[in-house]
């Protein structure tokens, strides 16, 4: 019988040396650098990690925090998806089942 078949690369890399992840994993096999779960969120997994302040990075540029802000980025998404619905695409909804056919 035939093997079965390697899995296919992993679509993640690790924000900080970009090496492939598995999103099982609680952190990067090459540098270690911690994925934490944040459960108030359905379990997602954040890969925007924390890093100290001395290290200026796009990790702490405001832009970011003020999206981390769950309020902020709903309603921004909102208006992201109104404007999309304004200038003619289909729609979320619409869009995934053209994914899925």
């Amino acid at each position: 019988p035939a093997a079965d078949p390697p899995p296919p690369p992993s679509p993640f890399a690790c924000p900080v040396c970009r090496a492939p992840i598995t999103l099982a994993l609680p952190s990067c096999p090459s540098c270690a650098t911690p994925f934490p779960r944040l459960s108030r969120y359905g379990n997602v997994v954040d890969l925007a990690p924390s890093l100290p302040i001395s290290t200026p990075t796009l990790f702490q540029s405001p832009k970011l925090a003020t999206f981390r802000n769950p309020l902020v980025s709903s309603i921004y998404d909102l208006g992201w998806r109104a404007g999309f619905r304004n200038s003619g695409f289909p729609g979320v909804d619409a869009e995934a089942r053209l994914f899925t056919e």
